[in-house]
């Protein structure tokens, strides 16, 4: 036994120490008791010299945050933590004061390391499914074990029990601090990725490889490559074939595979889970084979199986294989409920101790029955069908949604039923919000840069088959343009492309397993809002269950998704669970489960927390940190002999937990913090460093260890840490705005973003509002709109636009200034492109009116040019001529420009539309003469497939084809998809009238798939353009039902123009068909093409055939009208003689006209 040199027993605070139990190269253990209790105990100290150093230290203090989250028999349970103090006069004189030390449960049994290859079948196979189960729970907190091997396996009567945390791996978070010491385990039970040091391939697969290697030695008595030589184990990992159980005459027939797929150097080829490995174990059979242990079998050597932390071993590698995901032969099924009897606590609480660990510990959820049973039921139904489900946890702050909606992803994640994505939105207006989080941590792109995120993506997306979307992933998670082949662009990809990507990947993901979507904070998640809207719209089958939680104080007011969200509230899949308070037993439980308090103390907290589980942990914690929180017989109890001040609320707690933080410092770390709260919820801790410089704040680092320390700010990688939650974030904010530098703070962080290479405009004109820099603020806006409309997001570049205006009106810039005037016609562009034409008028003429105000030329000419679009679509070119030529004669009186050509284009194209082919040609031909000197690529393409339009029209076929060509080269520049389609429609219209019909429907369906991957109001056309090709094939049902789309595709978005056009095609299928009813229909709508100006060269083409078979069949009133709109058309293309050949066939066949 231990004594001091006085004889007296060495205690730690409640423990008693006796004897060392065992050493390694960082640590010892010693046996102890607590003596209140006489519970026997084990303490880690972390020895000398190594305790000097902070690497090893950050390993400590990681292993007890790992464990303190894991809540399960197989797992070794904690009591406490602290630091050394000084021993005196004892065997413990060694260590050193202030290095850590953890106590924990004392196992009798030793390790497994003494029972390899000694052990039954049964036995084997109950281990490791206990050890399976345990690492299951490990891996759905997102924890790696990566030490996996005999000697961290202890045995207790219970069941085997994992230990020895000391290099897990919790995710991205601390992958870059790891990269220094990347080779960390233990030779012989290390997968090959820990080898190569390749962090981004961690998973549950690498612990599983461990497992494999110990299952192995299970058997054998060593792991499958030890030996005395380093290298020659190391090149076992790598490069070996995959050795045969020695002893595999005492295993069943299945294991020795089961065992060498844990085994594959691939991480895809092994199990994916831990529950998959489990149930594929369960399939052997669980009956006693007889030992037999081979002649001269080795055991393992204990020299190898030392835990290292060395430089990684360079071997050429792909990053994909984590990737590749192995498909489970049986997915594991979802239990019937997710009530599990309680399982006996290893240890019970031991007084006086526990209080250093209650920050770090997940506790369990207690209550919400109801809501549990709600979620269990949405989890069954996307395990056994393929539908989309969602389930919106609504409550307000502190009352559990977030636990709720985690509580349910790791139970599926350690059953093996469900994967969950977790998504954050902590921090609004920015480029990493939401979706964008997500894939960065999908595909494992932290930390690296354009170049080198877009090259791994590219790798990434070919492996899985989905490289079509690589450079819209590329663009989300760089927030820059790109082409399809990684380069810079000039066009933005649209709202509709990236949700139809993210769902492409979801869709890829859910065939091995379905998959959980958690939405934290969905109110502040402008874009993923919208793209819950379109995947329940376009995805309805997808086998995701969406767990969103929405602050409901949070939502109000937040105009730019609360319609979105309440729309997705009501849909039929959608579920709404609003939360409460906790009963009055759930809160008991979850104030005693983590320590044994005092009566008087739960009393307390009941009443004064209102049932608020946020709000009464908080509470403990701030017991403990003021240190008012003292052992009693009874449990915890507050301290007696001084006055107790006892918050009211949650944002007075975080207000005295701040105090009681930061007391040891200036004043200047308060207004440090406070300047990190307007950054946001996520803080870049270089950013806070540049702003606080710009406002003469002089930076003390000292206090963040503190705030860390006090659970009041919470690590996300190197140089960045967050808020734990955001009412404290409120709470700074609240005291900053009373201290009167809240303008200047947010001035300075408006000042610092705009240095950044790409900064984000939405968060930068937010920023400058609040410094009431109101005029900078709505150019900011408008500039982040104009990005918007860019990759065709005309709904939030609208809410945008709203912004803008709100800090015009603060500006107090009158109604006719050239601000307001920016922002009416970038509104009536987003309106006629969504297809709201009396909006788009409306502002577009009040455009007009401010140009006329302000007399500003430029701006007179973009006015009566949006009018004419408006016009146009809703009733015609020939209604939008006049103010077609008003824009183009107005942009004429001033300089050469863009805008010119953007009139002339505009003009020329409705001389086109109007069949005045020559007038056509002379506009066009100017506007291509402008386009060298002051065009862009997007107007000169245009420009030339105006001019490709017209030779087609006029029976130039090849010319025509030729110049679209040169068209789509330029657009494939820009990357514009829609002109890219545009191209593609006109090259398939001269492809079809050459006779190549198979290029021309190749040419129709890749703009087709264009058009609707943007939600183009043009998609009717596509869809039109795709029944001709099929109409050309006779494929009349086929056509039918492609123009049936097409028509409500126009009808939708009320462009008369395209409605009368494809209507008009549709008469061909109809007729032979014989669908009457739909014939007589639409002939009545066609009335008003014979009386209007617009001709299109498909009308006639098929028209004709359709009266041609009508006139066969002796459906003579029918045909007489086909006949009537085929020389109406002819006549009005300029094809006078064809228009009378017509007309001739038509009197030899039927009754004169």
């Amino acid at each position: 036994m231990t004594t001091s040199s006085d004889g007296s027993q060495i205690r730690l605070g409640p423990f008693e120490i006796f004897e060392q139990a065992g050493s390694g190269a960082m640590a010892e253990v010693w046996r102890a008791r607590h003596c209140a209790q006489d519970i026997p105990v084990a303490i880690k100290f972390v020895t000398a010299p190594v305790s000097k150093q902070a690497f090893y230290r950050e390993r400590f203090a990681a292993e007890v945050r790992a464990v303190a989250r894991l809540n399960h028999p197989g797992i070794v349970q904690l009591a406490d933590y602290g630091e050394v103090p000084k021993f005196e006069h004892s065997d413990l004189t060694h260590l050193m004061a202030g290095s850590p030390f953890l106590v924990m449960e004392w196992v009798e049994g030793g390790t497994l390391r003494e029972r390899l290859g000694r052990m039954k079948w049964t036995e084997i196979r109950a281990v490791l499914l206990a050890l399976l189960d345990a690492l299951s729970l490990a891996h759905a907190h997102e924890i790696i074990h990566r030490d996996l091997k005999p000697d961290n396996v202890l045995l207790a009567k219970r069941g085997p029990v994992l230990s020895d945390f000391g290099v897990a791996f919790a995710g991205d978070s601390q992958a870059v601090q790891q990269m220094n010491h990347a080779m960390v385990g233990t030779p012989n039970y290390m997968a090959p990725e820990q080898i190569r040091g390749d962090w981004r391939a961690f998973g549950p697969w690498t612990d599983l490889y461990a497992l494999g290697c110990l299952a192995y030695a299970l058997v054998d008595g060593r792991a499958p490559y030890a030996c005395d030589s380093f290298n020659d184990v190391i090149r076992g990992h790598l490069r070996a074939e995959r050795p045969s159980l020695q002893s595999a005459s005492s295993v069943p027939v299945g294991f020795e595979k089961w065992v060498h797929r844990l085994l594959e150097k691939r991480t895809g080829a092994r199990f994916r889970l831990a529950a998959d490995a489990a149930i594929a174990l369960l399939e052997l059979p669980n009956t006693e084979i007889p030992r037999r242990r081979p002649e001269g079998a080795a055991s393992a050597s204990a020299e190898s199986d030392s835990t290292v932390v060395m430089p990684q071993v360079f071997v050429p590698v792909s990053d994909l294989t984590w990737v590749q995901d192995a498909k489970a032969s049986s997915r594991p099924g979802l239990p019937k409920t997710w009530r599990v009897p309680d399982h006996e606590r290893p240890m019970p609480p031991l007084s006086g101790t526990g209080r250093s660990l209650f920050d770090l510990a997940t506790p369990p959820l207690f209550g919400r029955e109801r809501e549990r049973d709600i979620l269990w039921s949405l989890l069954e139904t996307i395990s056994s069908e393929s539908s989309l489900k969602s389930a919106y946890v609504i409550g307000q702050a502190g009352q559990g949604k977030s636990a709720l909606a985690h509580w349910v992803s790791r139970r599926a994640y350690a059953l093996g039923v469900a994967i969950p994505h977790v998504i954050s939105h902590q921090q609004p207006n920015t480029e990493r919000c939401g979706l964008v989080g997500l894939l960065l941590k999908y595909f494992r792109c932290e930390s690296l840069d354009d170049e080198s995120m877009q090259s791994r993506v590219d790798l990434v997306m070919r492996e899985i088959g989905l490289e079509g979307f690589s450079s819209v992933f590329g663009e989300m998670m760089s927030g820059q343009r790109k082409t399809s082949r990684g380069a810079h662009s000039d066009y933005y990809h649209s709202n509709r492309e990236r949700f139809e990507a993210v769902c492409q990947l979801l869709n890829y993901l859910t065939q091995e397993r379905p998959r959980i979507l958690v939405l934290d904070d969905v109110q502040w998640g402008d874009e993923t809002a919208l793209f819950l809207k379109y995947m329940n719209q376009h995805w309805p089958s997808l086998p995701v269950l969406v767990l969103a939680t929405v602050r409901d104080d949070g939502q109000r007011g937040q105009s730019v998704n609360s319609q979105t969200l309440k729309a997705l509230f009501k849909g039929h899949n959608a579920s709404v669970l609003s939360l409460g308070p906790l009963s009055d037993k759930a809160h008991r439980q979850l104030l005693t489960h983590q320590l044994s308090l005092d009566e008087s103390v739960v009393t307390l907290l009941s009443s004064r927390a209102a049932r608020n589980p946020l709000f009464a942990r908080e509470m403990i914690s701030h017991f403990i940190a003021t240190g008012i929180l003292v052992a009693g017989e009874a449990g915890f109890k507050l301290k007696t002999d001084a006055p107790i001040s006892l918050p009211n609320s949650i944002r007075a707690l975080w207000e005295e937990r701040l105090q009681s933080a930061l007391a040891p410092f200036s004043n200047a770390a308060r207004q440090t913090l406070e300047v990190a709260s307007v950054i946001g919820r996520q803080v870049d801790h270089k950013l806070l460093e540049r702003v606080c410089k710009a406002v003469d704040l002089a930076i003390e680092n000292q206090w963040v260890e503190a705030c860390f320390d006090a659970r009041l700010i919470e690590s996300n990688g190197v140089g960045q840490w967050s808020f734990v939650h955001g009412l404290l974030q409120e709470t700074l904010q609240s005291s900053l705005r009373a201290s009167g530098r809240w303008k200047q703070i947010h001035g300075a962080c408006a000042d610092e973003l705009l240095r950044l290479s790409h900064p984000a405009r939405t968060r930068i004109a937010a920023h400058l509002f609040q410094a009431e820099q109101y005029a900078e603020s709505c150019t900011q806006y408008i500039g982040a709109a104009d990005n918007l409309r860019y990759r065709s997001d005309y709904h939030r570049a609208q809410q945008t636009l709203l912004n803008a205006a709100r800090a015009c009106r603060f500006a107090g810039f009158r109604i006719a200034s050239s601000q307001w005037a920016d922002i009416r016609w970038r509104w009536a562009i987003c309106s006629r492109v969504r297809g709201s034409f009396k909006s788009a008028l409306r502002h577009s003429k009040r455009t007009l009116t401010a140009a006329e105000t302000l007399d500003d030329n430029a701006l007179r000419a973009r006015g009566y040019l949006e009018i004419a679009r408006c016009i146009d679509i809703a009733e015609g070119s020939d209604k939008a001529l006049g103010d077609y030529v008003k824009a183009t004669q107005t942009a004429r009186e001033g300089p050469k420009s863009q805008l010119l050509v953007n009139c002339l284009g505009a003009l020329g194209r409705a001389y086109r539309t109007l069949s005045q082919f020559d007038k056509a040609r002379v506009i066009y031909r100017e506007a291509l003469g402008l386009c060298r000197q002051h065009g862009s690529p997007m107007s000169h393409g245009n420009t030339l497939l105006g001019l490709a339009r017209i030779e087609i029209t006029v029976g130039h076929l090849k010319a025509g084809k030729s110049l679209a060509k040169d068209a789509h080269l330029l657009f494939l520049k820009t990357g514009s998809k829609w002109s890219i389609a545009q191209s593609l429609n006109v090259i398939g219209d001269a492809e079809r009238l050459l006779g190549y019909l198979p290029a021309a429907e190749a040419a129709y369906r890749g703009a087709t798939e264009l058009l609707h991957s943007i939600s183009s109001i043009d998609a009717p056309y596509g869809d039109a353009n795709m029944a001709i090709a099929m109409m050309e094939q006779q494929k009349w049902e086929e056509a039918a039902e492609r123009l049936d789309l097409a028509i409500k595709g126009a009808q939708k978005t009320g462009a008369k123009r395209s409605l009368l056009m494809i209507t008009a095609v549709s008469l061909l299928p109809d007729a032979m068909l014989h669908r009457w009813s739909h014939y007589d229909r639409k002939t009545h709508f066609l009335d008003s093409l014979l009386h209007g100006k617009l001709a299109d060269l498909d009308i006639p083409l098929f028209v004709e055939k359709a009266a041609r078979y009508l006139t066969e069949i002796g459906e003579r009133q029918r045909a007489e009208f086909a006949w009537h709109l085929t020389v109406n058309q002819l006549t009005r293309l300029g094809r006078l003689d064809d228009a009378e050949r017509i007309r001739s066939e038509w009197r030899s066949l039927a009754p004169g006209p």
